[in-house]
């Protein structure tokens, strides 16, 4: 049976989730989303910081950049619709440049290790597919360097145009509600 997401069962209740009863969820659930989506976006800005030049380093903001987009994903309906429709495909564009990157510095050493194997048991093979083998690896070695360019050229757009500052004011504005509801609930009693 599928459900939307208003209508989604609650674990161990048979009856769907009323939209009133989502939304209160999604209520309760926005400071803390604010709060961790704010961590691993200093997370990200932590590791972008880094010497970008070194694969390793930038393979850290692949993981961070992907950290953020699956908690993005999750929490998701907690925030206005320019977090869904401007801020997360900016993360996942990210997520897609990084993930070439990542396929290109794989391929590029797994084809370097096929060539060493082919080398050695099939050495009168070896000229035969040498061409094409060496040329795999030089496609791929070239293509890293091209992918780590757009992901700077993106992570100066995302800076640039504010795209990050939105992404953090509403985070923020998620945690202040929590501080503001607390308060009054206080003041209340």
């Amino acid at each position: 049976m599928s459900y939307s997401a208003a209508e989604m069962p609650i674990q161990g209740q048979s009856l769907p989730l009323t939209l009133h009863a989502y939304r209160a969820v999604l209520s309760a659930a926005a400071p803390l989303a604010g709060l961790l989506l704010s961590h691993l976006l200093q997370d990200l800005d932590t590791a972008a910081a880094r010497d970008l030049a070194d694969y390793q380093n930038l393979h850290q903001v692949r993981i961070a950049g992907k950290r953020l987009r699956y908690a993005m994903e999750v929490f998701v309906d907690c925030f206005a619709e320019p977090f869904r429709t401007v801020l997360y495909p900016a993360v996942e564009e990210m997520r897609d440049i990084l993930g070439h990157a990542n396929d290109c510095h794989v391929a590029s050493g797994r084809l370097e290790a096929l060539c060493d194997q082919v080398r050695e048991v099939w050495p009168a093979e070896w000229e035969r597919y040498r061409p094409g083998l060496e040329a795999l690896v030089r496609h791929h070695k070239r293509q890293l360097p091209r992918e780590r360019k757009r992901f700077l050229a993106w992570w100066k757009r995302w800076k640039s145009a504010g795209v990050e500052a939105s992404l953090l004011e509403m985070l923020q504005a998620s945690t202040h509600r929590k501080r503001d509801r607390r308060a009054s609930v206080s003041a209340s009693k």
